[in-house]
Protein backbone atom coordinates (compact mmCIF):
# COMPACT_ATOMS: atom_id res chain seq x y z
CA UNK A 1 0.00 0.00 0.00
CA UNK A 2 1.87 3.77 -0.69
CA UNK A 3 1.91 5.49 2.37
CA UNK A 4 1.87 8.78 0.47
CA UNK A 5 -1.82 9.68 -1.07
CA UNK A 6 -1.45 13.33 -1.91
CA UNK A 7 -0.46 13.90 -5.23
CA UNK A 8 0.75 16.76 -6.95
CA UNK A 9 -2.12 18.58 -8.61
CA UNK A 10 -2.59 21.29 -10.95
CA UNK A 11 -6.14 22.41 -12.38
CA UNK A 12 -7.21 24.60 -15.05
CA UNK A 13 -10.38 26.15 -16.62
CA UNK A 14 -11.10 25.29 -19.68
CA UNK A 15 -13.57 26.18 -23.49
CA UNK A 16 -13.80 24.37 -26.04
CA UNK A 17 -13.95 25.96 -29.58
CA UNK A 18 -13.79 24.81 -33.37
CA UNK A 19 -9.71 24.79 -33.13
CA UNK A 20 -9.43 22.80 -29.79
CA UNK A 21 -9.47 22.38 -26.15
CA UNK A 22 -7.59 25.41 -24.44
CA UNK A 23 -6.77 26.82 -20.81
CA UNK A 24 -8.65 30.05 -20.61
CA UNK A 25 -6.33 31.39 -17.38
CA UNK A 26 -2.46 29.93 -19.34
CA UNK A 27 -1.57 30.12 -22.53
CA UNK A 28 -1.19 26.34 -22.99
CA UNK A 29 -1.29 23.27 -20.49
CA UNK A 30 2.32 23.97 -19.52
CA UNK A 31 3.69 23.14 -15.81
CA UNK A 32 5.21 19.83 -14.89
CA UNK A 33 1.93 17.91 -13.62
CA UNK A 34 0.23 18.46 -17.13
CA UNK A 35 3.68 17.49 -18.89
CA UNK A 36 4.45 14.67 -16.48
CA UNK A 37 5.84 11.64 -18.31
CA UNK A 38 4.36 10.01 -15.28
CA UNK A 39 0.80 8.38 -15.12
CA UNK A 40 -1.70 10.75 -14.69
CA UNK A 41 -5.89 10.89 -13.63
CA UNK A 42 -7.08 13.93 -15.40
CA UNK A 43 -11.16 14.61 -13.43
CA UNK A 44 -13.22 17.43 -15.43
CA UNK A 45 -15.70 19.37 -14.29
CA UNK A 46 -18.65 21.62 -15.36
CA UNK A 47 -20.17 23.31 -11.93
CA UNK A 48 -20.45 20.84 -9.67
CA UNK A 49 -21.48 18.45 -12.15
CA UNK A 50 -18.80 15.51 -12.63
CA UNK A 51 -18.23 15.07 -16.69
CA UNK A 52 -14.95 12.65 -17.08
CA UNK A 53 -12.35 10.86 -15.04
CA UNK A 54 -9.70 9.86 -17.57
CA UNK A 55 -5.70 8.25 -17.05
CA UNK A 56 -3.20 9.37 -19.26
CA UNK A 57 0.82 8.74 -19.80
CA UNK A 58 0.53 11.61 -22.20
CA UNK A 59 1.15 14.76 -21.67
CA UNK A 60 -2.27 16.12 -21.06
CA UNK A 61 -2.21 18.65 -24.28
CA UNK A 62 -1.82 15.74 -26.26
CA UNK A 63 -4.21 13.74 -25.43
CA UNK A 64 -6.86 16.37 -25.74
CA UNK A 65 -4.95 17.16 -28.95
CA UNK A 66 -5.64 13.67 -29.98
CA UNK A 67 -8.90 13.31 -28.15
CA UNK A 68 -10.32 16.39 -29.79
CA UNK A 69 -9.13 15.40 -33.85
CA UNK A 70 -10.91 11.87 -33.51
CA UNK A 71 -14.21 13.47 -31.72
CA UNK A 72 -13.74 15.61 -34.71
CA UNK A 73 -13.13 12.55 -37.68
CA UNK A 74 -15.88 11.25 -35.80
CA UNK A 75 -18.03 13.48 -36.03
CA UNK A 76 -17.54 13.97 -39.67
CA UNK A 77 -18.04 9.94 -40.84
CA UNK A 78 -14.02 10.09 -41.43
CA UNK A 79 -13.70 7.83 -38.86
CA UNK A 80 -12.02 4.26 -39.79
CA UNK A 81 -12.13 2.41 -36.24
CA UNK A 82 -10.98 2.74 -32.63
CA UNK A 83 -10.88 5.71 -30.59
CA UNK A 84 -13.74 7.76 -31.14
CA UNK A 85 -12.72 10.90 -29.12
CA UNK A 86 -14.06 12.54 -26.11
CA UNK A 87 -18.17 12.83 -26.23
CA UNK A 88 -18.04 15.34 -23.74
CA UNK A 89 -16.96 17.87 -26.38
CA UNK A 90 -20.03 18.34 -28.56
CA UNK A 91 -22.29 19.71 -25.56
CA UNK A 92 -19.86 22.17 -24.46
CA UNK A 93 -18.39 23.32 -28.13
CA UNK A 94 -18.62 27.06 -28.88
CA UNK A 95 -20.66 27.53 -25.73
CA UNK A 96 -18.18 29.57 -23.61
CA UNK A 97 -18.79 27.37 -20.70
CA UNK A 98 -15.86 26.85 -18.57
CA UNK A 99 -15.02 23.75 -17.34
CA UNK A 100 -12.65 22.93 -14.49
CA UNK A 101 -9.84 20.42 -15.19
CA UNK A 102 -7.57 18.64 -12.35
CA UNK A 103 -4.97 16.86 -13.17
CA UNK A 104 -2.58 14.78 -10.89
CA UNK A 105 0.50 12.92 -11.09
CA UNK A 106 0.60 9.06 -9.69
CA UNK A 107 4.56 9.30 -9.57
CA UNK A 108 6.60 6.97 -11.30
CA UNK A 109 6.15 3.91 -9.17
CA UNK A 110 2.40 4.28 -10.34
CA UNK A 111 1.46 1.33 -13.32
CA UNK A 112 -0.56 1.49 -16.18
CA UNK A 113 -3.56 -1.19 -14.51
CA UNK A 114 -3.24 0.61 -10.97
CA UNK A 115 -3.67 3.89 -12.02
CA UNK A 116 -6.75 2.30 -14.24
CA UNK A 117 -8.11 1.18 -10.83
CA UNK A 118 -8.08 4.51 -9.07
CA UNK A 119 -9.77 5.60 -12.16
CA UNK A 120 -12.52 3.52 -11.80
CA UNK A 121 -13.01 3.83 -7.83
CA UNK A 122 -13.08 7.95 -8.65
CA UNK A 123 -16.22 6.78 -10.97
CA UNK A 124 -17.24 4.76 -8.42
CA UNK A 125 -16.89 7.64 -5.62
CA UNK A 126 -18.78 9.98 -8.03
CA UNK A 127 -21.72 7.35 -8.28
CA UNK A 128 -21.81 6.53 -4.57
CA UNK A 129 -22.00 10.18 -3.55
CA UNK A 130 -24.24 11.80 -6.42
CA UNK A 131 -26.11 8.35 -7.15
CA UNK A 132 -25.40 9.30 -10.87
CA UNK A 133 -22.15 8.36 -13.43
CA UNK A 134 -20.15 10.86 -14.31
CA UNK A 135 -22.01 12.77 -17.19
CA UNK A 136 -19.86 11.56 -19.85
CA UNK A 137 -18.37 8.19 -19.23
CA UNK A 138 -18.63 5.54 -21.28
CA UNK A 139 -16.38 2.93 -19.36
CA UNK A 140 -14.54 2.14 -16.50
CA UNK A 141 -12.42 -0.82 -15.60
CA UNK A 142 -12.06 -2.63 -12.40
CA UNK A 143 -9.16 -4.16 -11.32
CA UNK A 144 -9.33 -6.07 -7.81
CA UNK A 145 -5.69 -6.59 -7.18
CA UNK A 146 -5.04 -2.82 -5.38
CA UNK A 147 -7.01 -2.73 -2.30
CA UNK A 148 -5.46 1.06 -1.42
CA UNK A 149 -7.44 2.25 -4.73
CA UNK A 150 -10.19 2.97 -3.23
CA UNK A 151 -8.43 5.51 -0.29
CA UNK A 152 -6.37 6.94 -3.38
CA UNK A 153 -9.36 7.13 -5.35
CA UNK A 154 -11.10 9.25 -2.17
CA UNK A 155 -7.88 11.51 -1.70
CA UNK A 156 -7.76 12.43 -4.97
CA UNK A 157 -11.29 12.99 -5.74
CA UNK A 158 -11.83 15.42 -2.05
CA UNK A 159 -8.87 18.08 -3.84
CA UNK A 160 -12.04 18.27 -6.54
CA UNK A 161 -14.48 19.92 -3.81
CA UNK A 162 -13.86 23.62 -4.31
Amino acid sequence: MRKEMIYPVDKTKIIISDVGIKPVDRNSFEGEVFNSANFKIYILKHSDDYLYVGKTKQKIGTKFLQGFRSHNKDLNGERQAGYGGYKWITPYKNTNDILQLYVFDLGNSCTDNHTEAIEAEIVFEIRTNSNQWPLWQNEIHFFNKYPDASNEAKAILDQTLD
